[in-house]
C-alpha cells in the first residue's frame, strides 16, 4: 500500500522532476561544447585547455 500524497507534495515532485531534466539537459549541452571546443582548439596553450576541463569537472562535482 503507498503512502496518500497531498496535492503539493505532488506538484513539489513534479517540480523536481522537471528541475532534473532540465539540469541534465544543460549538462549534456554544456559536454558537448566541451567536446567541440577540444576538437576545433587543438593548438590552444595548455592552461586554457585544463581551465575549461577544470570548470567540466568542478560542474560535474556539483
Amino acid at each position: 500500500m503507498t503512502p496518500h500524497r497531498t496535492r503539493l507534495q505532488e506538484v513539489a515532485l513534479g517540480m523536481v522532476l522537471l528541475g532534473v531534466i532540465f539540469s541534465s539537459i544543460l549538462y549534456g549541452v554544456m559536454i558537448s561544447q566541451t567536446r567541440k571546443y577540444y576538437e576545433r582548439f587543438k593548438k590552444d596553450q595548455r592552461i586554457v585547455k585544463s581551465m575549461v576541463f577544470a570548470v567540466l569537472w568542478v560542474s560535474a562535482q556539483i
